[in-house]
């Protein structure tokens, strides 16, 4: 891990409302306009997790490319005082984060090796380039590979909304396979009505459910499809509550479970150790206990689903096996500085 690492312990920050003043006493006015929007995104729960990545290397590539810092050294100031802005903002998905490894990893590497500015933002902005590129490939192979695992005529059940699942439905439904689909709401946002709208308004025959009947939907079930937020290095997935729930279930009914993640959902900090914070519900979630004001809301926005109730991982690189995930993180990008300011979360 020589290579990776680098000390950023010399740099120091203080945030001062919406903008950042790094030791050097610049102000990077891209970190304002670019970070804070995420923020504010995050914060409102607009950003699922595929998009979230792709959100965070656009917003880390226009930082750097924009900002008008004389050396490397102080960009890495602002990148460093961006990312104290934004981790404690971040729900518990695994791409942003791995994006931010990504990301940090190459901008430490620039600092040890006295690349120059000029250099650091080129090789920036060609990150970004490579990464949304991966990330549409990645997609249309796990359509290619998911298009082998549902069989024609499938009743399939699936739950919340992924980006990812939703794409596979479409292309696999184009490509002139017809099957079904069961979803439930998937409170709270009631993700699940919004997949079953989009699936509608492609003419894939739909039936949707309250949450509680979870059994029922999957009693007739071929297969569950569902997207993660994060597969951690024992192989078990991140999920919008209720997942596990729903693949308790399935395994009830020897339904096999397949979750369609491409691997920058795998959560590489997992591997050393550093364990994702699961957010907490509250009561904007729940406007039916507004009156009930004594009444302590408990309970988390996502769940963990074992590894032992996946059937597979759908990713770009094949059908893999949720214990075979932690060999794939050995060959991911890590941040030993990245890591390091996770743990002190």
């Amino acid at each position: 891990m020589g290579d990776m690492e680098v000390s950023l312990n010399a740099y120091r920050f203080q945030n001062t409302g919406s903008e950042f003043i790094n030791s050097s006493g610049l102000k990077s006015i891209m970190t304002q306009r670019s970070i804070e929007v995420l923020v504010h995104r995050f914060q409102d729960r607009e950003l699922h997790a595929a998009h979230s990545g792709r959100e965070v290397m656009s917003a880390f590539v226009e930082l750097v490319s924009k900002s008008d810092a004389n050396t490397t050294i102080q960009i890495a100031e602002e990148v460093d005082s961006a990312i104290d802005y934004l981790l404690p903002n971040m729900p518990a998905y695994a791409p942003p984060i791995n994006v931010l490894h990504k990301f940090l990893f190459e901008i430490e590497r620039a600092v040890d090796q006295e690349k120059s500015v000029i250099e650091l933002k080129e090789q920036v902005m060609s990150l970004g380039e490579q990464y949304h590129q991966w990330s549409q490939k990645a997609r249309l192979d796990i359509v290619e590979i998911s298009k082998e695992l549902i069989p024609h005529n499938a009743n399939i059940f699936t739950f919340t909304l992924s980006e990812t699942v939703l794409t596979t439905l479409r292309n696999v439904w184009e490509s002139g396979k017809r099957f079904d689909v069961s979803v439930t709401e998937s409170r709270p946002n009631n993700d699940g009505v919004t997949t079953a709208k989009k699936l509608v308004e492609l003419g894939i025959p739909v039936l949707i459910s309250i949450d509680s009947s979870i059994p029922e939907m999957l009693s007739n079930a071929d297969l569950m499809v569902v997207g993660a937020e994060a597969i951690l290095a024992n192989g078990s997935a991140i999920c919008k509550v209720g997942t596990y729930l729903a693949t308790l279930v399935a395994y009830e009914f020897g339904i096999p479970v397949f979750v369609l993640v491409d691997t920058m959902k795998f959560d590489v900090s997992s591997k050393w150790g550093v364990e994702s914070p699961l957010d907490p519900l509250n009561r904007s979630d729940f406007s039916e206990i507004y009156d009930i004001e004594d009444a302590e809301v408990g309970g988390h926005l996502f769940d963990i689903t074992p590894a032992k109730y996946i059937q597979g991982i759908v990713t770009e690189l094949g059908v893999l096996n949720p214990i075979t995930c932690n060999d794939v993180m050995s060959r991911m990008s890590l941040s030993r500085g990245l890591l390091q300011k996770l743990r002190d979360l």
